[in-house]
C-alpha cells in the first residue's frame, strides 16, 4: 500500500487503504496543531496592575494588617509574569517580596531612595523575565530630581523597566506609574510626558506595556491622550462585562468608576479582565480591583 496518494496515481485503492489514509492523515494533522498550540502558550504574558492601597490603620477593618496575606495568596494564586503595584509603602513592598519569592523588583518611593514614601514597585516573575535595565523618574518638568509636576499634589513616578523573554528572548519594555489625585493638569500633562518619553527612548517596533492607576476616567483628556496612540487592552472586551476598578471598600456599590489601565503597544489581547476577589470575610482586597490581560507580541 502506498503511504500517500497521487493525482496521477491509476491504482485502485481497497476502502481499508482509504481507511488507514484517513486515520494518517487526521493524526498528523492533529499533531501539527499541537506543535504550533505551544508556539503561542510560549510568547503569551500575563500582565497585571494593582493599587494595594496603602497601610493605614484608619482604614479600619480593611487595614493592611487584615488583608496582606490574602492579598499575597491572591496574587500567588494568579501569577501574573509583570505585576504594577501601586501605593505601596516600604513594609508593603518588603511584605510583597518575600510572600512573591519567585519574583524580583525594581523602583523605590516617590520621594527619593530610601525614603518612608509610596512607591511603585514593578514585579518581574524571575522564572520568565530577566531584568536588564531599569529607571525611576519623576512626572514633573524636572523629571531627574524628587519633584511635584504642575497642579499635583504629590511627587508622582514611573518605574521603567526592560526585561528579556527567557522563553522567546524577545525584549519588552514597562511602565507603571500612578497619576496625581488632585492636579487636573497634571494627569494630563503626566500622560504627554510618559508619550514623549516612550517616543524618544523606546524603539518603535519595541513592545511596550504602560499600567497604572490613571485616575482618570476613560473619556478624560490622559486617557484619550493615552489611547490615540497605545492599545487599551479593555477596549475590545465584551460591554456586558463590567470593567470598573475603584471600589472605595464598599461591596455594597454596584457600579464602579473605571480608573485603572493597561495599555499596550506592539502587542495583541488575547483577553482580559477585572478581578473581583474578595477575602474570607467577603470584604474586598484593595480599595481597587487589579486588572489583568493575557497577551502576545504582535505578529506572532
Amino acid at each position: 500500500m502506498s503511504p500517500f496518494f497521487s493525482l496521477s496515481d491509476k491504482r485502485i485503492y481497497s476502502i481499508r487503504d482509504i481507511t488507514v489514509w484517513s486515520v494518517f492523515t487526521k493524526n498528523v494533522l492533529s499533531y501539527s496543531l499541537l506543535l504550533l498550540l505551544p508556539a503561542v502558550l510560549l510568547g503569551q504574558t500575563h500582565i497585571m496592575t494593582f493599587n494595594i492601597r496603602y497601610a493605614t490603620e484608619a482604614d479600619g477593618i480593611d487595614q493592611w494588617e487584615l488583608r496582606k496575606g490574602e492579598l499575597v495568596s491572591f496574587l500567588e494564586q494568579e501569577q501574573p509574569d509583570l505585576l504594577g503595584v501601586q501605593e505601596a509603602m516600604p513594609q508593603q513592598v518588603a511584605f510583597l517580596q518575600t510572600g512573591l519569592s519567585n519574583y524580583g523588583h525594581i523602583g523605590h518611593g516617590r520621594d527619593g531612595k530610601n525614603t518612608n514614601s509610596e512607591a511603585v514597585p514593578l514585579f518581574y516573575h524571575k522564572d520568565r523575565y530577566l531584568l536588564l535595565k531599569h529607571r525611576v523618574f519623576w512626572l514633573s518638568p524636572t523629571p531627574e530630581v524628587p519633584s511635584k509636576g504642575w497642579d499635583a499634589a504629590l511627587p508622582r513616578i514611573a518605574v521603567y523597566g526592560v526585561f528579556k523573554d527567557l522563553r522567546t528572548s524577545d525584549t519588552i519594555h514597562v511602565i507603571n506609574t500612578h497619576f496625581d489625585h488632585m492636579g487636573t493638569e497634571a494627569r494630563l500633562r503626566s500622560a504627554h510626558q510618559i508619550l514623549q518619553w516612550v517616543q524618544k527612548e523606546i524603539p518603535p517596533k519595541a513592545g511596550v506595556i504602560l499600567m497604572g492607576d490613571l485616575n482618570s476616567e476613560p473619556d478624560a483628556a490622559p486617557i484619550l491622550a493615552l489611547a490615540s496612540y497605545f492599545n487599551d487592552v479593555q477596549a475590545g472586551q465584551n460591554s456586558d462585562t463590567p470593567i470598573g476598578t475603584f471600589n472605595a471598600f464598599d461591596t455594597n456599590m454596584s457600579e464602579f468608576p473605571r480608573i485603572d489601565y493597561l495599555f499596550t503597544r506592539e502587542f495583541e489581547t488575547i483577553h482580559a479582565g477585572v478581578s473581583k476577589a474578595r477575602r474570607g470575610n467577603g470584604r474586598y482586597l484593595s480599595d481597587h480591583f487589579p486588572i489583568w490581560a493575557k497577551v502576545i507580541p504582535a505578529g506572532k
